[in-house]
């Protein structure tokens, strides 16, 4: 709960305001004890020892009842005297003398008068006493100062909702903007932020929203760049490799020839990915075997150290794009190879059913992705080694577009790497 105040505006603003008519009403009741209860009491506790008094001497100790009866109808007042072998109170719920909590009379120790219950005084008569309510726990002007105080609550209530809405609507705009700052983080930057204020918090909203709409466009320029420079790039690849191919033999013909593909390679994982992020690249899908698409793909990698190991796989069908599911796996496949130990234990692809989705793992041994790492290793062009040399791994397109297939598909991807244990690489997809 703490926490959860603690992450809120909202509820900090409320508080602050809960703490404010706190401070308030104890500053208004501390008015009202000085200068309205410890002004007002004396002469208050001075009228009803009078009156008590008055009524004392004028119905005796022992009360003639008949009298103090009449006289208790005509002033609206009750009595209960109480001495020994004797006792008599003009209404049956009236209290014993000894049961009330009323502060002593400053001019007479011998007599109490004050509130409890209403406006009681205790005074002595005879050989017992009186007590004399002027006011009783059921007159007017007590049920007065109860609604007084439930209506003194009420309007606290009534307040403490208006601000609670004052406030909600004051920060609507934040709530808003959340939402494009979870749309941004989740990569949609194609996002439109649409308010009517125009106070600061609505001038934030349509700033952010400029903001992701120029983004947007830097992204999409950048990717058209890519896809145009990668279009271009296909014609002299096609031109040097007739040409590699008509030249004479050399020990040079083999590097440039892997160089070559590796360019090919990275243009066909961009224009891949690309088309699929178009909304008019048109995707064939049908049923596909996957474990014989996998055990295919591992096996056109079976020759590079420290090797692969299949130890299930479930023969399950999949809806899907047979070309794309074999760059998934055989991406995936290679990073596992590329980053393991040469010398150590193989690749280890495994599989299960899971409900109605099929689950591949694939993991090796080797070294862990820095946890800084993993939120960004699906990016494009994002490496973990930021020296991008050639012999540390490609151009960090490869995860990218494993992690854009398994989406295509219905699916997902994701990768842990934790101290002391194997990468994996956990892909799910539905199943027929």
């Amino acid at each position: 709960m703490i926490a959860k105040i603690q992450s809120s505006l909202f509820a900090k603003i409320l508080l602050i305001f809960l703490a404010a008519l706190a401070v308030y009403s104890w500053a208004m009741k501390g008015i009202h004890d000085r200068f309205i209860r410890d002004a007002k009491f004396p002469a208050v506790q001075l009228m009803a020892v009078t009156t008590a008094q008055f009524i004392a001497e004028r119905i005796g100790a022992p009360p003639d009842t008949a009298a103090a009866r009449a006289l208790c109808d005509s002033l609206g007042v009750n009595i209960h005297y109480f001495a020994p072998g004797f006792s008599w109170k003009s209404r049956g719920d009236m209290p014993h003398p000894e049961e009330v909590d009323i502060p002593v009379y400053p001019a007479d120790t011998t007599i109490r008068a004050g509130f409890d219950k209403g406006l009681l005084v205790s005074l002595p008569a005879g050989e017992g006493r009186f007590l004399v309510a002027i006011t009783a726990a059921g007159d007017e002007m007590i049920k007065a100062a109860e609604s007084t105080l439930l209506l003194s609550g009420l309007v606290a209530v009534a307040v403490i909702l208006l601000v609670y809405g004052a406030v909600r609507h004051l920060l609507q705009p934040l709530r808003i903007l959340h939402r494009g700052v979870h749309s941004l983080s989740e990569g949609d930057f194609d996002v439109s932020l649409s308010t009517k204020r125009n106070d600061e918090l609505g001038t934030l909203i349509h700033s952010f929203g400029a903001m992701a709409k120029r983004i947007d466009e830097m992204l999409k320029a950048r990717d058209r760049l890519l896809l145009d420079v990668s279009h271009e790039l296909r014609s002299p690849l096609t031109r040097v490799k007739l040409s590699l191919a008509m030249m004479d033999q050399c020990p040079e013909q083999s590097e440039i020839a892997a160089d070559i593909h590796e360019m090919e390679t990275m243009i066909t994982e961009i224009l891949e990915s690309e088309r699929m992020a178009s909304p008019h690249g048109r995707q064939e899908f049908a049923p596909v075997h996957l474990a014989g698409l996998i055990r295919e793909t591992a096996g056109a990698l079976a020759a590079i150290r420290p090797g692969i190991e299949i130890a299930a796989l479930p023969e399950a069908v999949v809806n899907g794009n047979e070309r794309q599911l074999k760059i998934l796996f055989s991406n995936l496949i290679k990073n596992g190879l590329k980053y393991s130990f040469a010398d150590g234990e193989p690749v280890i692809i495994d599989g299960a059913l899971t409900g109605e989705s099929v689950r591949i793992v694939i993991c090796n041994q080797g070294e862990e992705i820095p946890e800084k790492d993993l939120p960004f290793i699906f990016e494009p062009f994002y490496r973990v080694d930021k020296s991008r040399a050639k012999s540390s791994g490609g151009y960090g397109l490869g995860l990218s577009l494993a992690k854009r297939i398994a989406e295509v598909h219905g699916g997902s991807l994701h990768i842990t790497s934790k101290t002391g244990e194997r990468v994996k690489a956990v892909v799910d997809l539905p199943v027929l």
